[in-house]
């Protein structure tokens, strides 16, 4: 019987069969290249004299659409602008190096007869002479990573539109950031001029306001030690996480039908700690330490909830923890060591929380002021709240003041006040309120309606221990009033 031949062995036994082979001439012309350019590797143009050649005003001049970047630090000349962005859809990176100015310099970057869908990156820009950066003519820009430093006028002026992520303006003779759209240089018009967004910024040691807007959506931001406001937003903003500490103006201020959530004011001393246009909201937002006349101070229709005055202090004959206008809602909020050094003390000096004619005041906690814990004038609703330790150092003030008519006052606790609920004009309802240990606990003025005020503070009751006991309440008046 014959062995098969393993498959292996088999194929090596079969005859060569010769590969195919490629022509051997070659085709005619010039062999085309096989390597990338420089400009394929790097689809970018380098700012320099030869690329983006400069005139009598500026020294580098971007003139066409695309992509630039800079190759080292730029350094500027008296006269000029450092660089002109003169066309739309232009990026410029900048590499992380400088543009320094030196004396008698203009701005380092321009944007005129250009600048639309701007994207600007990862550079500083220094000591120039006028403006750090002007592109107010900018439309829909973004910018990044940016750090603009004792500039002659005003840090960053980006124009309307804008969107500013990571950067800083520091120790710049004017404000850190100038953010408002103006007419476009072609004649056309910047169509976002209030808008903006502004994310994760930083406005320091400015001789101006830290930022000075319009409209803007704000996110994470801090202004310190500047010379004006931390905050200044001229049109509705919507502003969270922000941070204004040690400026010599107010420290936030945002205009009608703005929204603040998370904001702190620290330390300012202008005449406002927060300082919000009517129909606007508050939440969360903490006035701490400032010497202001008043930590927090809303207009007409505005809602603050869970917001915090504290330790704020003046010499103003008038100064509160929180001031609002009229038909505002105050609710789950803080009051509380407001002071006033004005040499004559009085209800109104370092009051904790005033609100204007039909206003509601509910579930707050107002202690240790200098003034009025709570001082209403007419149509308001005071409920539930907790007044305690107020109108100290002769200023003879109350827990809870109502100055005019119309008003409920009901459900509260005033306790260890000058006065516990001081009551000055006609047609107010006061029920279901507990007073304790306040030097007078009720000063209610005639034509007023009031449940019984049921005085319980000589009463002796044994302690209990066990399921049940008698009431010690003295009333079975549901509407009663109790000083104990």
């Amino acid at each position: 019987m014959k062995l098969l031949l393993p498959l292996a062995a088999l194929l090596l036994s079969l005859p060569p069969r010769a590969a195919a082979q490629g022509s051997l001439i070659p085709p005619p012309g010039v062999p085309a290249p096989t390597m990338k350019t420089l400009d394929q590797v790097e689809p970018r143009k380098e700012v320099n004299a030869t690329n983006t050649p400069g005139d009598a005003t500026y020294q580098f001049i971007i003139s066409s659409p695309g992509s630039y970047y800079l190759g080292g630090n730029l350094t500027g000349v008296a006269g000029k602008h450092g660089i002109r962005i003169g066309a739309a859809d232009v990026t410029l990176d900048l590499k992380g190096f400088s543009l320094i100015g030196t004396a008698g310099s203009l701005s380092a970057i321009h944007t005129f007869g250009g600048g639309k869908n701007l994207r600007l990156r990862d550079g500083i820009i220094r000591e120039w002479g006028s403006d750090g950066a002007n592109c107010q003519f900018a439309q829909y820009p973004v910018y990044e990573n940016l750090h603009f430093y004792k500039n002659g006028v005003d840090g960053f002026k980006p124009g309307g539109g804008s969107i500013i992520r990571n950067c800083v303006s520091s120790y710049n003779l004017g404000a850190g950031f100038t953010l408002g759209g103006v007419g476009s240089s072609d004649g056309g018009v910047n169509e976002t001029a209030d808008d903006g967004i502004i994310e994760s910024c930083f406005a320091t040691g400015n001789g101006g306001d830290g930022f000075q807007v319009r409209g803007v959506v704000m996110t994470g931001c801090e202004a310190r030690l500047n010379t004006g406001y931390g905050l200044k937003a001229t049109s509705p903003s919507t502003v969270s996480q922000f941070m204004a500490i040690g400026n010599t103006g107010d420290g936030i201020f945002v205009a009608a039908g703005s929204t603040l959530t998370g904001c702190t004011a620290r330390d300012n001393t202008g005449a406002n700690g927060i300082l919000v246009g009517e129909g606007s909201t508050l939440t969360n937002c903490t006035a701490s330490s400032n010497d202001v006349e008043y930590g927090i101070n809303a207009d007409d229709r505005c809602t603050l909830t869970n917001c915090t005055s504290n330790l704020n202090t003046s010499d103003a004959a008038d100064s509160r923890g929180i001031f609002t206008a009229a038909q505002c809602t105050i609710t789950q909020c803080t009051a509380d060591g407001n002071l006033n050094t004005n040499a004559t003390p009085s209800n109104a000096t370092g009051g904790g929380i005033l609100a204007g004619a039909s206003s509601t005041i509910q579930n707050c906690t107002v202690v240790g002021n200098k003034g009025d814990g709570i001082q209403i004038s007419s149509d308001s609703r005071v409920v539930g709240n907790n007044c305690d330790s107020n109108g100290f150092s002769g200023g003879n003030a109350a827990g809870i003041h109502s100055t005019g008519s119309d008003n409920r006052i009901e459900g509260n606790n005033v306790s260890d006040n000058t006065r516990g609920i001081d009551v000055d004009s006609s047609g107010t309802l006061i029920i279901k309120n507990s007073a304790a240990t306040n030097a007078i606990n009720y000063e209610i003025a005639g034509n007023n309606v009031f449940g019984e005020i049921v005085n319980r503070t000589a009463l002796l009751v044994a302690a209990v221990s066990g399921s049940a006991a008698v009431s010690s309440a003295g009333t079975t008046d549901p509407w009663a009033n109790f000083s104990y």
